[in-house]
């Protein structure tokens, strides 16, 4: 994806969602990242995106039962095993 111009901002917003993914080639990336850094309107709509997505993130962040945060290794259990209670 180029970008025509600084006022582009109908491509630029469709390739938030794969720029916060890492899903643009290198040259997409770079021209995403000028389109950006040129552009205050899609800079601070981009913010807005990486804002939400961080907040999704930690909304299904896996949380023990002592409070403190864990990555899942492997298939989550969802209720705790009665030797894990005893």
């Amino acid at each position: 994806m180029t970008y025509d111009n600084a006022n582009d901002h109908a491509a630029f917003r469709e390739s938030i969602a794969a720029a916060l993914a890492g899903g643009l080639s290198a040259a997409e990336q770079a021209a995403f990242d000028a389109h950006r850094a040129a552009c205050a309107t899609c800079a601070a709509e981009y913010e807005r995106a990486r804002e939400s997505e961080a907040h999704m993130t930690a909304l299904f962040t896996p949380v023990r039962f002592d409070g403190s945060k864990t990555r899942r290794k492997s298939s989550p259990q969802r209720f705790p095993t009665i030797s894990a209670i005893a």
